[in-house]
């Protein structure tokens, strides 16, 4: 079972015991990069993640000291398309709405 990074998850499924969540409740998955981390986190998790139902997979990664947020979407056929990718600011609608200034968060 993949453990991701952070999860975004809806208000009614979580409890003060919660440490799985159903994918049907899950908005979000995002996967932090290592270098340790990215087969796993480019190849294998959204692959998981995309068989799980859940609709939205972000991969968070540092291209020369700066954030980069990469956004997927689940397509109704099987696995992830690609949303955008953000340097700077990311600014999206889905699964919520969400600006946040990139440069102001660090590692």
């Amino acid at each position: 079972m993949p453990v991701p990074d952070v999860l975004a998850v809806s208000r009614e499924a979580v409890r003060s015991s919660s440490f799985v969540f159903d994918p049907k409740d899950v908005f979000l998955a995002v996967e932090v990069m290592s270098p340790g981390t990215k087969t796993k986190g480019r190849e294998f998790r959204p692959a998981q993640y995309a068989e799980a139902g859940i609709r939205c997979f972000w991969r968070v990664e540092n291209e020369d000291d700066a954030i980069v947020v990469y956004t997927f979407e689940l397509l109704p056929e099987d696995g992830y398309a690609p949303t955008g990718v953000h340097r700077g600011r990311l600014e999206v609608d889905r699964p919520f709405p969400i600006d946040i200034e990139l440069t102001e968060v660090t590692w």
